[in-house]
C-alpha cells in the first residue's frame, strides 16, 4: 500500500473515533460554545438594564418625588391660619411639589396645610382691599384652584414677607390675620369705658392669654387706613369715632382659639371675636357658611 493511501485511510479511521474528553478541538469547540452563550446572556442583561432604565424615566415625566414633608398637617390641625399661598390656575402635581418644597425649607413657615378654596373665599369674605377682593373673585371662579393655609413662624420676624420672597411668582400669597393675634375682641361702637374696662380685667385674669394689645378709636382709624390706604373715598367716609374699639390677645401654647372666644362673645359690650382666619374652616358650620362665601355680598 502507498503512503499517500495508508496516509488517507488513517484519517478516515480517525474520523470514525469520538473524540475523548481531553480531545483539544473538542475542547476549544465547548469554550466556544460558552463564550458565545454568556456573551449572548450578557447583551441581553445589557439591553434590559437599558430598556428598564428608560421605561423607568419617561414613565411619568410630570411625576415629582418629594420627600416626606416635616410641616404638612391636615387642616384640623393647624393651630391658625396666619396666610395663603395660593397657586396659578392649572398648576400641575410639579408645580404643587415645587410650592411645597418652598413651605417645607423656609423658616418663616411653622406648618401648613391643604384649605379648600371656598374656605379661603370666606377668609377673604370681609376682606375690603383691593387684592383680597380680586384673589377671592379668582377662587370662586375656580374652586378647583389649590391652596395652602400657612401657619407663620411667630420668632421669625416679618415672617410674612419672608414668606413671599421665598414663594416668588410660583404662586400668590396673602396675609389672612394679624401676626402673633388668635383673636380680637372687638367691642360695640358706642361701648361704654365700664363695659372696655370690664373686657380688660377679664382678659387681664385669664390664664389663656400672654399678651394683649388695645386699640383705642384712634389706632383703629390708623389702621383702617393703613388697610384701605388705596381708598382714599373709603378713608375720607371715616372717622376715628365711627371705628370700634378692640383688644388683640395672644393666647399660650396648646390653648384653644374657639373656646377662648367663647368666653368673650356676649359680653356687655362686645360685638365680635374674630378668630385666626380659617382658623375653623375644616367644621361642619364653615362648610356651610362656605356655601355662600362666593354669592355677592349684600
Amino acid at each position: 500500500m502507498h503512503t499517500d493511501e495508508l496516509r488517507a485511510e488513517l484519517a478516515d479511521l480517525a474520523n470514525e473515533v469520538a473524540p475523548f474528553e481531553g480531545d483539544p478541538g473538542s475542547v476549544r469547540r465547548r469554550v466556544a460554545r460558552r463564550r458565545a452563550v454568556s456573551g449572548s446572556i450578557a447583551a441581553v442583561v445589557a439591553v434590559a438594564l437599558v430598556v428598564a432604565v428608560v421605561v423607568g424615566t419617561r414613565s411619568g415625566p410630570s411625576r415629582v418625588r418629594v420627600a416626606a414633608s416635616t410641616k404638612a398637617v391636615e387642616l384640623a390641625r393647624l393651630p391658625r391660619v396666619d396666610a395663603a399661598v395660593v397657586l396659578p390656575a392649572r398648576a400641575t402635581s410639579a408645580d404643587v411639589a415645587n410650592v411645597q418644597a418652598v413651605l417645607d425649607r423656609t423658616d418663616a413657615v411653622e406648618s401648613y396645610a391643604p384649605l379648600p378654596a371656598r374656605s379661603l373665599a370666606l377668609a377673604l369674605y370681609n376682606h375690603l382691599d383691593n387684592s383680597s377682593t380680586q384673589l377671592r373673585a379668582r377662587v370662586c371662579g375656580d374652586l378647583s384652584t389649590r391652596v395652602f393655609g400657612i401657619e407663620l413662624a411667630r420668632t421669625v420676624p416679618h415672617a410674612i414677607s419672608r414668606l413671599a420672597s421665598a414663594i416668588g411668582t410660583t404662586a400668590t400669597v396673602q396675609s389672612l390675620g394679624t401676626p402673633n393675634v388668635d383673636s380680637e375682641i372687638f367691642m360695640q361702637v358706642h361701648a361704654t369705658a365700664a363695659q372696655v374696662a370690664a373686657v380688660r380685667a377679664r382678659i387681664a385674669h385669664d390664664p389663656d392669654v400672654i399678651k394683649d394689645t388695645f386699640l383705642d378709636h384712634r389706632a383703629a382709624y390708623a389702621e383702617f387706613k393703613r388697610l384701605f390706604h388705596d381708598q382714599p373715598v373709603l378713608i375720607e367716609n371715616e372717622t376715628p369715632q365711627m371705628l370700634p374699639e378692640s383688644f388683640r390677645i395672644e393666647l399660650r401654647d396648646g390653648a384653644s382659639a374657639s373656646q377662648a372666644a367663647a368666653r368673650y362673645q356676649g359680653l356687655p359690650g362686645v360685638q365680635s371675636v374674630n378668630l385666626p382666619a380659617a382658623l375653623e374652616l375644616s367644621g361642619g358650620a364653615a362648610a356651610t357658611l362656605g356655601e355662600n362665601a362666593c354669592q355677592p355680598k349684600r
